[in-house]
């Protein structure tokens, strides 16, 4: 008769007896202390990634003048009512975007950070957590590059630099903390529900939809401004829009309520996530 093996996995409760405190204590430890195995991981994956089509980095640049297209279109054959802005509509729509798309790619690099690193996962030691920063600064380095040929842009047609655009980089900390958020929650829930990541998939697009990204708050129909008003992004992409655009914006209390919300939720999803990664990796091989 032949023998079943069996595999015995034992978990360690180490982690879930951690404090807050020590947690985000032993998690920034490890990223300083492997500050540059997480510039190898970037540089690894971001520049290979890059290497392997036919026009390279020249999609960076294209990709928001692309999306951009699409709604200057809608707004030409009047379909989509922006209401009155002042600045040129492809001026608005190119920044809303480029905003939207650090969110989303952000989002996206977190939900898979075990998918991609799968092959390092059995047979390397390293703290996960390394991988978390170095997805995100994946999607910043494209934000990066993009934002070059935008402030370009918004030169040409008149838009010129002020001493607020210096606070962009600080502004858009929460808008990253909250897709940082989003993406981590989804990783972990994805592998003990894999059908909830069906519906994120299907409902992230649509959030979009209630985001003033092509269009003013106000010229909404009033029983879908309530979704428009309590939506983060709203001032987490408006407020950093209207700085660079108009040079002042109106919902200054708004954001801050939105950028500490989503920096303890931020927070709260890497404990959740250091917690559960021992699980997660058990159920990935």
């Amino acid at each position: 008769m032949s023998e079943q093996r069996q595999t015995l996995v034992l978990y360690s409760r180490k982690r879930q007896k951690m404090s807050s405190l020590q947690t985000y204590a032993t998690i920034f430890a490890n990223i300083w202390k492997h500050r540059w195995f997480i510039w190898i991981l970037f540089a690894r994956d971001y520049f290979m990634a890059n290497k392997r089509t036919f026009l390279g980095y020249g999609w960076l640049l294209l990709a928001p003048l692309l999306s951009s297209m699409s709604w200057v279109a809608l707004n030409l054959l009047g379909v989509l009512n922006t209401g009155e802005i002042s600045v040129p509509f492809p001026l608005f729509v190119l920044i809303g975007t480029s905003f939207w798309t650090l969110f989303f790619n952000t989002y996206a690099n977190n939900v898979d950070l075990f998918s991609i690193a799968s092959g390092m996962l059995g047979s390397v030691s390293f703290p996960h957590e390394t991988l978390i920063i170095a997805q995100t600064m994946k999607a910043l380095a494209n934000f990066f590059i993009s934002s070059v040929l935008n402030f370009t842009i918004l030169i040409i047609f008149g838009v010129y630099p002020t001493f607020a655009w210096l606070l962009l980089p600080f502004m858009l900390m929460p808008l990253i903390f909250l897709a940082g958020g989003f993406g981590l929650l989804l990783m972990v829930v994805k592998h003990a529900l894999p059908d909830l990541e069906r519906v994120f998939a299907f409902f992230l697009p649509m959030l979009m939809y209630i985001t003033p990204i092509v269009f003013l708050p106000t010229q909404k129909s009033e029983k879908f401004f309530f979704l428009i008003k309590y939506n983060p992004l709203t001032y987490l992409i408006g407020v950093p829009r209207d700085i660079v655009l108009f040079g002042h914006s109106d919902f200054w209390g708004f954001y801050g309520w939105a950028s500490v919300a989503s920096a303890l939720f931020f927070l709260l999803m890497v404990r959740v996530f250091y917690i559960a990664e021992e699980y997660l990796i058990e159920k990935l091989y």
